[in-house]
Parts: C-alpha cells; structure tokens; sequence
C-alpha cells in the first residue's frame, strides 16, 4: 500500500523545513559536548562500543560482567547507564503503547522488549549504530520519529534532545518515504516519568479484610525468621578474622570471582519473596496465595538505585527489603500506589536525600537484559547460599 496523500503533503514539508532552518549542525559538530550536557560525542560513542560487546556476549550465551569490558575512554560515572539514552528514546517513541508506572498496571519499555522480539532488535540496533529507519508501515512509531527528529533538529544548545544525520529516502516496495536518522536523541520525558503536578483527593480507604490480616501475620513470621538468618550470617561474618567472605551474603555481580554471578539487592529480593511465598503457602494450607515480585527504585535510568521484595495479595500489597526488613504495607494496590519508600533511601543513603524514581516491578526469576541472570543460575552462588541456609528456610523454598 502506498503512503497517504496526507503525509506526503502535510508532515514532509513540515520535516524539510525543520531541515533548512534548524540551528542543529550536521556532522561532528552536531554531538559537540556541551556545559549543561553531562555525556560527551566521545562518551556516546563508547556506549554504542560497549552494546555491540554486551550483544555479542548475550548472543554467544556467555556470562555478561559489565566490569569486565575495557573503556577506550575514561569510564563513566557508575550511577549513569549506557543504555539510558536509549531507553529514554524509545520510550518517547512508543509512549502510545505504554502504560504509567505509577499506576496499578504498569507496563515500561522493558516490558515491551520482553513482548515483541521485533521492537527488542530495533532497541539493539540503535544501541550499537544509532541508527533508526522508520516508514508509515510502522504506525507504532513513525509519527513520533518524526516529532522527535523535528525537536531534535530546533533544539538549542541547552537540551538535551540532538541528532548527527537525518536522511530522506523513496522506499521503493511501499511507495513511500523513509526517515532514516542517526544518534537521534530525545529529551522529552516519557509521559510515564512525568510528575504529578496535583495531588489527587484522597480516597477513603477501606477496612482490612481479615484475609489481608491474616497474611500480614504470616509474612511478619517468615521475616522474623528470615532476619535471624541474615544476622546471624553478619555475625559470622564479622566473627572471623580475616573476615571470611563465604558468610557475606550480599556480593555485587562479579564480586565473588571474574565470571560469577553474585548475591545482590535483586538476588536478595528474588529468594525472599519466593521463601515468603512458600512460608505463607504452607502455613496457611494453600488457603493463602501471594504473588512475590521484585521491584526495582532507580531515579530515572540511572543504574543507583535499590531493589526490594513486592507482594501482591489480592488488592493489597506490602514492600519489604530483604537486607534491613524495613517493610511497608498493607496498602490498597489501586488507591495506595506508588509506595513510599523514603524510608529505604534514608537508611542507605543517610543525609543525602536520594529520591528514588517511579518504580517498575516484574516477576521474580525474570531480569531486565540490563541485570545479571538470577544468582541460582550460577553453581558457585548456589552452592554457597544454599549451604548456608538454616533448617527453617529450606533449600527448594528461595528458588524455583
């Protein structure tokens, strides 16, 4: 099918005209860093080095340690991440197929990529070339390419928004035109990262049903026994000396050797909403079913940030950190959402007033391809945290 009159005559000139008057350079220029820009054309094109070396790792199946990759350049910061950008574009560009994370049933970028192969390669595609093509065949997003281009190409010298090249080109099967750019950049905030200007009337909230009581003493029990466990592993710990590191249970990926896995907050979270799961399952004759997911806090797309167990019972839900214990819930899913977890931000980070972003939340054994695969993946991590398990937290329990 050819491309519609209406596009031919209205958004074509719109896009050539951006083209004869945008201030945007085309060339080395148009990436020149600037002061209110943290990442440099030279930093940019590292991070595109570096995705071609984490997909060709991720494809040949090999254990991706993001450490062991070698920066031409000086390394990034370790708060900022290399894929950021690119998250951030796409989920400009296919905001209309989203869903706000603040809400009951949020549905990110991420999501996305898990859903639609196709959408995942276009993803890796722009990491490794900065290239995008797009035509009207491909209405998700080729409207807001568009947009985006035209954006970047008007943007002054204090956005963040920019692009190198933008080409126009006769797709001969479709008839239609082709917008081709490369390193387009966007600094639109995805509509689901935007903050709330108001805040809403607050709902009057329901009672607890006994049900949501009774599982609330459930999960205080299996925490209870849980944080005897972790302290008592600390005290082991610090008992020894040198300090034994087998009895460290928290161990950054690739801390515990070059090619392992480790025990970090995801990990935590993982094997304590699946020992809560279990707990409450089996002391409560299956009448009980809570859904544990992992949920992620990271101001924007940032890689600081924490990890924390989610539990999802009915229309209630509870957050507890599986280091500390500091727990919050039960709260109505649909009038109580997002959590506050001020809380959590303040014990790790005392006096610095770090602000989590909105939080995204998936199932536990499931990863973000930006997380290391799950700690039970890995036999030398397996085999350390399940030895040191106490009786009362069975092996099959934290893992599947």
């Amino acid at each position: 099918m050819g491309c519609p009159i209406l596009l031919r005559t209205l958004f074509l000139p719109i896009l050539l005209t951006a083209f004869m008057t945008a201030s945007t350079a085309f060339g080395d220029d148009a990436d020149a860093p600037e002061a209110s820009v943290p990442i440099s054309a030279e930093m940019r094109a590292e991070f595109q080095r570096f995705a071609a070396w984490y997909w060709a790792r991720q494809d040949a199946g090999s254990q991706v340690n993001s450490s062991a990759f070698v920066w031409n350049t000086q390394p990034p910061p370790s708060n900022l991440n290399p894929f950021g950008e690119a998250l951030q574009l796409f989920s400009t560009l296919y905001a209309r197929r989203l869903r706000p994370l603040d809400s009951h049933d949020p549905y990110s970028i991420i999501d996305l990529f898990a859903d639609d192969p196709a959408i995942l390669q276009q993803f890796r595609n722009y990491t490794i070339t900065g290239y995008i093509v797009t035509s009207v065949a491909d209405a998700d997003i080729h409207a807001e390419h568009i947009v985006a281009t035209i954006m970047a190409l008007g943007a002054d010298s204090s956005s963040g928004s920019g692009v190198t090249d933008v080409s126009l080109n006769e797709d001969g099967d479709a008839g239609c035109v082709e917008l081709t750019t490369r390193n387009l950049r966007s600094s639109d905030v995805p509509p689901w990262l935007a903050p709330i200007l108001t805040e809403p009337e607050p709902i009057p909230l329901p009672p607890l049903p006994d049900e949501v009581l009774e599982a609330d003493r459930l999960l205080k029990e299996a925490e209870a026994i849980w944080k005897r466990w972790i302290v008592e592993m600390y005290r082991q710990f610090m008992l020894t000396l040198p300090h034994n590191l087998r009895y460290k249970l928290w161990q950054r990926d690739t801390y515990w050797d070059d090619t392992t896995t480790g025990f970090d907050c995801d990990d935590f979270a993982d094997a304590f909403g699946r020992y809560l799961e279990w707990y409450v399952r089996q002391h409560s004759n299956g009448a009980h079913r809570i859904e544990p997911r992992v949920l992620q806090l990271r101001g924007g797309y940032s890689i600081e940030g924490h990890t924390m167990t989610l539990i999802f019972f009915g229309d209630y839900y509870w957050v507890i950190d599986a280091q500390t214990n500091i727990r919050t819930g039960p709260f109505h899913r649909y009038i109580q959402w997002p959590p506050d977890v001020s809380e959590v931000s303040e014990h790790y980070w005392p006096g610095y007033g770090y602000e989590f972003g909105i939080p995204m939340h998936y199932p536990a054994g499931w990863r973000p391809f930006y997380e290391e695969q799950p700690w039970y993946n890995d036999p030398v991590q397996r085999g350390r945290i399940l030895e040191l398990l106490p009786p009362e937290i069975p092996p099959d329990s934290i893992q599947p």
